[in-house]
């Protein structure tokens, strides 16, 4: 059991966080208000899709704070995953901005046709023009594959955030044993449990804003790569630079409630 003054310390490191994470979330917003003035093209040009992937980190990372400021967890998390799936598409896009594009494609035609099959089977269908575009679909010999991230983090420089995009799918985004875990308070001997409103504590946030800043970083520095800005790669750099100083926090998995308690 931690005293008061690891408390105190974990207190202190959440509050760095909480300051840096604003830093982030600035230069973030900054560089998407210079990128919407400056970057012009068609809807599915490489560029402007950059921009998007951008505006989605921005908001993405919006979330987390807010939901990080009245004690969420899993909530969070969730958006982190969104943020980490940002920096690997931007490295593909950058790679292969044509093979980018064809997976979007095809990872939304694939969605269409496991909805399209599941509503054949689970729904009755009035006759027309849309039931029929339903049921062609359903019933194509065509394959089309959904965007697989593990592949994508392989592509580039950002690859060790698939093992966080792992931890925060099982642990925060899915009904899992561990993400069911969080709403349980369970005795070092196992000997009873109660239940928990899976608030989180200091260090906990503490973390979620970590990888949260960590994968927002990423996807400001692979921007700047793809669209060649000198300005932006400066301002994520300093970030980047800045992340190396700041307090260490617990793992992803680590479950902090038996030392420090509710926020």
């Amino acid at each position: 059991m931690e005293d008061g003054l690891d408390i105190a310390k974990r207190k202190k490191d959440f509050e760095r966080w909480s300051a840096f994470s604003s830093d982030v979330q600035s230069g973030l917003n900054e560089a998407a208000s210079c990128l919407i003035q400056n970057q012009a093209g068609g809807l599915w040009d490489s560029n402007t899709v950059a921009v998007r992937i951008l505006l989605r980190t921005c908001s993405n990372f919006h979330a987390v704070r807010s939901l990080v400021s009245i004690d969420l967890v899993s909530e969070p998390r969730s958006h982190v995953r969104s943020i980490i799936e940002g920096a690997f598409a931007l490295v593909w896009l950058r790679q292969d901005p044509n093979g980018f594009l064809d997976g979007l494609k095809n990872d939304a035609a694939a969605s269409s046709k496991r909805q399209s099959g599941f509503i054949m089977n689970h729904f009755e269908l009035p006759d027309g023009d849309r039931t029929k575009s339903i049921k062609s679909l359903a019933k194509s010999k065509e394959k089309f594959s959904p965007l697989k991230w593990r592949d994508m983090a392989e592509r580039g420089p950002y690859a060790r955030l698939y093992l966080a995009y792992l931890q925060l799918s099982e642990s925060s985004v899915h009904l899992s044993a561990r993400s069911l875990h969080r709403y349980s308070n369970v005795k070092s001997d196992c000997s009873s449990w109660s239940y928990s409103d899976g608030k989180g504590t200091y260090a906990e946030n503490a973390a979620t804003l970590k990888h949260a800043c960590s994968a927002a970083i990423s996807v400001g520095m692979a921007i700047s790569d793809l669209l060649n800005d000198a300005s932006i790669n400066a301002s994520f750099g300093a970030l980047s630079e800045k992340f190396g100083q700041m307090p260490k926090t617990i793992g992803l998995l680590d479950d902090a409630r038996s030392a420090e308690g509710s926020v």
